[in-house]
C-alpha cells in the first residue's frame, strides 16, 4: 500500500490493497490521520517514526502492527521531500515473517526451511540439484514424477524450472540424492545426468543476517545460473566464502551508486491504438567494467536487493531521472 500524507490535512493519496486489508476502497481514508492505519498499541511508535522521517528524510523499514481485524504486522518505509511542511510518502508491505508455516494455504517452503535451521544452527545442508533439460515440460505433464521425486529425495521444492532444492541431514549425501534423482529419471524414460552442489547451513563466523543474506544471494545465483552460478560465488566453500564474495560485490555496487556512475536508457512506452508515446521507461544500465555479474542489470539489482540496498539503489536512479527531466 502507498499512502501520501499532508501534515495538515492527513491522508491525501491512498493506492494499492486497501480494501483487501481494511475492507474498504483507498478512497476511503482521504482526510483521516495516518495514526489510524496502525493498531492502537503501534500508534505511538508510528508517530516515533514520522518525527525520525521529519528529520532524516528517509524512515528505513520498520515492523508495525496495523488496525485490521488480525493486528498483522506489516513494513512501513517512508521518505520526506528537503522541503518542511511538504507531504510525505509511506509504504507498506506485508512482512513474510509473519505468516504461520503451519497455516496450510501458506506452507513452508525449502528455502524458509532453510533458513530456519540456518538462525536455529540445526545443522544440516542444502542440496541443490540442476536437471536435464526438457525435465520441466515432463514435470508439468506429469504429476507421478515430481511426486516420486519428493518421495525418494525428501522435502523437495523447484526453485525455477529444471532447478531443485532439496533439504539434507548433512553435507556428504549429495552423490546418493544425485544418483536417486538420475534412477528415478531413467524410470520415467528420461536420459541426461543430474548436477548438483551443497551448500552447509552453518553460519560459522557470520552473524545470523549475514548467513541469511549469503544464502539468500547463493538460491538467486542458482536459479538463475545453475551450478555455474554456485562455483562463481565459490558457495561449495560455505556461506562464509559467499560473503566475501558479497562484500566485494557490495563494495564496487556502493562506489556506483554513491558517484552515480551509472547510466539510463529510457524506454518509449506508446499507446497500441495510435502509436503515440505515453510515457518512458528508465532502464538502469550499470557501468560495463564492474566484475561478473553485476554488469548486468538483474545481477546489479539482485545484489542491491540481497543486500537491503534497495532504497539506495531507488534514490540514485530517481535522482538521476529527475536531472534528466530537468534538462
Amino acid at each position: 500500500m502507498l499512502v501520501e500524507v499532508d501534515p495538515e490535512t492527513g491522508i491525501s493519496f491512498a493506492t494499492g490493497a486497501f480494501r483487501a486489508r481494511f475492507g474498504e476502497a483507498p478512497e476511503a481514508f482521504l482526510g483521516k490521520a495516518a495514526e489510524t492505519l496502525f493498531a492502537a498499541e503501534d500508534r505511538a511508535e508510528f508517530l516515533l517514526a514520522m518525527s525520525v522521517l521529519a528529520a532524516d528524510g528517509r524512515l528505513p523499514p520498520r515492523i508495525l502492527r496495523v488496525n485490521d481485524s488480525e493486528r498483522s504486522e506489516m513494513i512501513i518505509s517512508g521518505l520526506a521531500p528537503s522541503s518542511p511542511g511538504q507531504r510525505v510518502f509511506l509504504t507498506l508491505a506485508e512482512n513474510p515473517r509473519s505468516r504461520t508455516f503451519q497455516d496450510p494455504l501458506l506452507p513452508e517452503t525449502v528455502p524458509q526451511r532453510a533458513e530456519r535451521k540456518l538462525r536455529e544452527g540445526s545443522g544440516g545442508s542444502l542440496a541443490l540439484l540442476q536437471l536435464p533439460q526438457g525435465l520441466d515440460t515432463a514435470m508439468n505433464r506429469t504429476p507421478a514424477l515430481r511426486s516420486a521425486l519428493t518421495r525418494e529425495l525428501g522435502p523437495t521444492e523447484e526453485l525455477v524450472r529444471g532447478r531443485v532444492g532439496v533439504l539434507a541431514s548433512g553435507t556428504d549425501g549429495l552423490a546418493a540424492l544425485t544418483a536417486a534423482a538420475e534412477r528415478i529419471l531413467t524410470e520415467y524414460g528420461i536420459g541426461g545426468s543430474v548436477m548438483a552442489r551443497s551448500v552447509a547451513l552453518d553460519a560459522g563466523a557470520l552473524s545470523a543476517v549475514q548467513a541469511t543474506r549469503a544464502l539468500r544471494h547463493v538460491l538467486s545465483a542458482f536459479s538463475r545460473d545453475g551450478v555455474q552460478g554456485i562455483d562463481a560465488l565459490g558457495a561449495t566453500g560455505g556461506l562464509d566464502a559467499a560473503m566475501n564474495r558479497l562484500k566485494s560485490d557490495v563494495a564496487s555496487l556502493r562506489r556506483v551508486l554513491t558517484s552515480r556512475r551509472f547510466n539510463l536508457a529510457f524506454q518509449p512506452i506508446v499507446d497500441l491504438a495510435d502509436g503515440a508515446v505515453h510515457h518512458y521507461e528508465a532502464l538502469l544500465r550499470p557501468p560495463v567494467d564492474l566484475p561478473g555479474d553485476l554488469v548486468r542489470p538483474d545481477g546489479f539489482v539482485r545484489c542491491a536487493e540481497a543486500v537491503g540496498m534497495s532504497d539506495a539503489l531507488d534514490l540514485a536512479v530517481t535522482e538521476r531521472v529527475l536531472q534528466a527531466l530537468s534538462t
